[in-house]
């Protein structure tokens, strides 16, 4: 019986050898696999960046049904989020 628990405890022990060298490895080569995909990345132009079009609704010139300070709140509002 002793001679089984001394060969379990060998069979432990090289198991665990071989998962944390079977990790090591793999973070081993996922480290140099994202540097090298960084260093990639800063050789590459920038690319260029589209234009912005703004499309604005057509506005209805029929205001009198809405109020002149609810016309000035959302006019300011737009405008301050545009300067955004």
């Amino acid at each position: 019986m002793n001679d089984e628990v001394i060969n379990l405890l060998l069979e432990s022990v090289n198991l665990l050898a071989v998962g944390m060298a079977v990790v090591f490895v793999f973070l081993t080569v996922l480290i140099g696999v994202v540097k090298l995909m960084s260093a990639l990345v800063l050789k590459l132009p920038e690319p260029l960046k589209p234009e912005v079009k703004v499309r604005t609704a057509p506005v209805s010139q029929n205001t009198d049904d809405i109020p002149h300070e609810v016309v000035a709140a959302i006019s300011a509002a737009i405008h301050q989020h545009r300067q955004k």
